[in-house]
This record gives C-alpha cells, sequence and structure tokens, in this order.
C-alpha cells in the first residue's frame, strides 16, 4: 500500500490486483483501476475479467518494489 493511505474496501479483489492504484482525495482514497474502462468500479469487486494477480513482491497500489 502506498505510505499514508490507508486503502478503504480491504476485502476487495482489486487489492490482490496489478492494475490497482490507490487515489489519495481530500478526505476519501479511490480504487482506480488502470486496465478496465470502468475506471473507478462500485466496491467492493468481487469478480473481475481484467484481474491480473500482482507479483509477490510488488506493494498495493499498482507499483513495483524497487530492485534490492
Amino acid at each position: 500500500m502506498q505510505r499514508g493511505v490507508d486503502a478503504p474496501f480491504p476485502d476487495s479483489l482489486c487489492h490482490g490486483c496489478r492494475h490497482l492504484k490507490l487515489v489519495p482525495g481530500a478526505r476519501s482514497v479511490f480504487l482506480q483501476c488502470l486496465a478496465m474502462a470502468q475506471r473507478y468500479p462500485p466496491q467492493p469487486v468481487r469478480r473481475c475479467p481484467g484481474f491480473t494477480p500482482r507479483d509477490t513482491g510488488a506493494p498495493e497500489g499498482g507499483k513495483e518494489a524497487p530492485p534490492t
């Protein structure tokens, strides 16, 4: 997860997907999908045709972990 951001809907399928981008607002955090036409799907997502598991070493938020 991105630093300083508490993601809503922790049981959503989106949190395990490589296409997730967390978008912080003034008082909310939005789950943006970078793969689907509907950028902000209704939450929580239970099934998704565009779901792609994120790499096990990548944090939530759609960004890959830097090489060590």
